[in-house]
């Protein structure tokens, strides 16, 4: 629960209203696991350099390892996921992603 409170301040500092749904971008990031949607977690999420955290919509199994720092590749969607206690993320595309 602490992780999703500290998640959800680090979303609300990061706004960034410059961003572009369609635009590709590309950033070192860490891939995050909050927690089962189903008991008040948000899943797995990428945390960029910056500090925005985004909802991947199609992270690839072999990623889904808690603080695995990778380089993605993605575009940003014109739709925002809801969870745990209304955290809002911005969904993301994920075109590439390796390992760093």
């Amino acid at each position: 629960m602490k992780q999703i409170f500290i998640l959800c301040c680090v979303l609300l500092l990061a706004c960034n209203k410059d961003d572009v749904a369609g635009t590709k971008f590309s950033d070192k990031a860490t891939v995050i696991d909050t927690g089962e949607v189903a008991v008040d977690g948000c899943g797995w999420v990428i945390l960029s350099e910056d500090s925005t955290i985004y909802h991947p919509n199609n992270l690839p199994d072999a990623f889904k390892q808690n603080n695995l720092e990778v380089q993605v590749d993605y575009y940003k969607t014109h739709d925002s996921f809801t969870c745990g206690w209304g955290a809002k993320f911005n969904v993301i595309n994920i075109t590439t992603i390796k390992p760093r």
